[in-house]
């Protein structure tokens, strides 16, 4: 029972406690932002000093094993390291019937079945004891006295008949693993021994120079799967020219999407599968409508949207890894259930983690063995010791060139042919830093308004704070600095003033005959978590720190600019301690006198997930 203390004690209380707080922050934001310039060097050994974006393409070449790079990898990171490695699931769903296999004196267990209903929302069925069920996805919980001491969701494949036959003999299955936020870079560091299985054991190609269209899963998402844009590219003033996106915010999000590659695939005989570990989908993140129909015959987002919103207490905590199993583990099963349900079958599957490294740097160090092993299980099933070098060769008559390959295109693949936007081209084009203040915070300011005028003009200034630039982190000249020449692109990323400290960065325009200044697509380079979410809007929510933030929010917000900061040497050398007093008396308005028993467990007790969304996006 909670004591209830006297007005004046609850003064002392509190008082002490601002104090605490704001010591807390200025201790660690000193920690941020200690240091001084950086001296900016080309991380590349060519670039095109035309800044001819249409016809010229200077590729990147990388050290993956930078000092800079390899102080942050550790090979000993392991989420699960002190994990119940004797734990036993107490149930288990095989041959379409569940059963207890750990009984324990005093327990009893139910489960249920549960289905797809839209993208938000599943359907449960009654708890039913031990037996035969007919459904995919079933939760298991235990009680002992009451009390939900287990809980466990399994999953099996119940078969489905084709939607038609295939129209080819023989078609080659597909398999796709798609691995979110993971790099060339990243994936020789982390993933050694799958790249080794792949290219020694099944000759695999690797393409090191692919290059994303949009800024992040969604926009690519789209282009992956249904062959559309839906980013607006500015190529005019880099020689190329400016092309609509081939979707409006309206067709790709506020209506239903739906015939996807996933669906072509199964139109052409294939049995399907889709996996992605988190509750909210990729086409309907954060606020869209997403997918109206499940687009592969088994579809796992059921048992994801259980895990993080509908389940037991019990059962959403049991990917965590205390019990040596993580959210990729259901995955890869179900995964691997499919392929022996289906072995006569064709079968296109794709699998898409975010949970494994999309929030840890070392992340996908975890995966590497967990690949190898899926692959040499099935490597002899679905890529033969022949290499598949016994089929015959289709004769055609009147051959041209090769047959197995595409005939290629006569203009130069660039970002300008192919199309892809400047903002996310890794063609090198020749960079000079500019060091002119005037210019820098000329430039800066007018970023700063323009961010404002776009939540302005979108509705959103009722609910967003208004940014103020603290400073301009970077101003980078593209091609020869020719000062006759009329138009004029830069790279710039800023720093808005505290406490948000919000970065920014996009392609600046400035045509000296007019004196003007376009921006193309803005990107937040820092991480931002909650705080845009008062938005609703997939465009918005990066722009956008909301002003109603709890108190947990903007503390949690805080804790990442910390915790980024220890993987980022920040370029901050200066603190605006009056914003940060000024944003902890905002915190502390709404507070009224409490007990000390109701003081924010953040303090005093750190919830042991909170790491999982600390790392940094991208270092500056």
């Amino acid at each position: 029972m909670y004591q209830v203390i006297s007005s004046r004690k609850s003064k002392k209380v509190l008082f002490r406690f601002l104090v605490f707080v704001v010591l807390f922050q200025i201790i660690f934001i000193l920690f941020i932002y200690e240091g001084g310039e950086r001296v900016e060097e080309s991380a590349f050994h060519e670039h095109d000093s035309t800044n001819n974006y249409m016809n010229v393409c200077s590729l990147p070449v990388y050290d993956y094993w930078h000092p800079k790079v390899m102080r942050y990898v550790d090979y000993t990171f392991d989420t699960t390291k002190n994990c119940d490695k004797g734990f036993k699931p107490y149930t288990e769903l095989r041959n379409g019937e569940w059963r207890i296999v750990e009984e324990k004196k005093g327990m009893n267990c139910s489960a249920r079945c549960f289905e797809r209903l839209d993208n938000w929302n599943l359907k449960f069925f009654s708890w039913t004891p031990p037996g035969p069920v007919s459904c995919e996805f079933l939760e298991a919980v235990c009680w002992e006295d009451g009390k939900e001491i287990y809980g466990y969701i399994h999953t099996q494949i119940i078969p489905k008949k084709p939607k038609t036959e295939p129209k080819t003999k023989n078609p080659p299955n597909v398999f796709v693993f798609l691995l979110d936020s993971l790099s060339t870079g990243s994936a020789k560091r982390s993933l050694p021994k799958t790249l080794e299985t792949l290219n020694r054991r099944l000759e695999a190609v690797e393409f090191p120079f692919v290059n994303k269209v949009g800024e992040n899963s969604l926009p690519n998402g789209i282009a992956l799967w249904f062959g559309k844009l839906i980013e607006k590219i500015n190529g005019e003033n880099y020689g190329g020219r400016n092309i609509e996106a081939d979707w409006s915010r309206s067709q790709y999000c506020n209506t239903f999407l739906n015939y996807s590659m996933m669906e072509e695939f199964r139109d052409h005989g294939y049995m399907t599968l889709y996996s992605d570990d988190l509750e909210i989908q990729v086409l309907n993140h954060p606020h869209c409508q997403g997918l109206k129909d499940a687009p592969t015959d088994h579809y796992m987002h059921p048992f994801y949207l259980n895990y993080y919103k509908y389940g037991k207490e019990i059962t959403r905590k049991h990917l965590e890894g205390h019990l040596c199993r993580e959210h990729r583990h259901p995955a890869f099963e179900y995964f691997q259930e499919f392929l022996d349900v289906y072995k006569d079958k064709p079968k296109f599957t794709w699998t898409w983690l975010t949970t494994v490294g999309h929030d840890l740097f070392n992340g996908f160090l975890r995966a590497d063995q967990e690949l190898v092993e899926i692959i040499e299980r099935n490597m002899e099933v679905y890529q033969p010791e022949s290499g598949f070098t016994d089929t015959t060769t289709l004769s055609i008559s009147n051959e041209k060139g090769h047959s197995y390959l595409r005939r290629q295109p006569s203009f130069p693949r660039t970002c300008g042919h192919l199309p892809i936007p400047p903002e996310y081209c890794i063609c090198q084009v020749e960079k000079t830093v500019v060091t002119d203040e005037n210019l820098r915070w000329r430039f800066g300011n007018l970023l700063i308004d323009h961010i404002n005028y776009l939540i302005r003009n979108a509705g959103f200034s009722s609910l967003c704070e208004k940014y103020e630039l603290k400073k301009v982190i970077s101003l980078k000249h593209h091609g020869h600095l020719h000062h006759s020449e009329s138009s004029h692109n830069y790279e710039i990323i800023v720093m808005t003033t505290a406490p948000i400290y919000a970065q920014f960065q996009t392609i600046l325009m400035h045509n000296m005959k007019n004196n003007e200044v376009k921006f193309g697509n803005v990107m937040r380079m820092d991480r931002y978590g909650k705080t845009g979410d008062c938005t609703r809007s997939d465009q918005f929510q990066k722009m956008c720190f909301c002003r109603n933030l709890s108190f947990r929010d903007k503390m949690e917000y805080l804790m990442v600019l910390k915790e980024s900061s220890e993987y980022c040497t920040s370029s901050i050398a200066e603190h605006d301690l009056k914003g940060v007093f000024s944003h902890f008396r905002a915190i502390a308005k709404p507070w009224k006198p409490f007990s000390t028993s109701k003081l924010p467990s953040l303090f005093f007790n750190p919830p042991a997930t909170s790491v999982t969304f600390l790392a940094p996006i991208r270092c500056l």
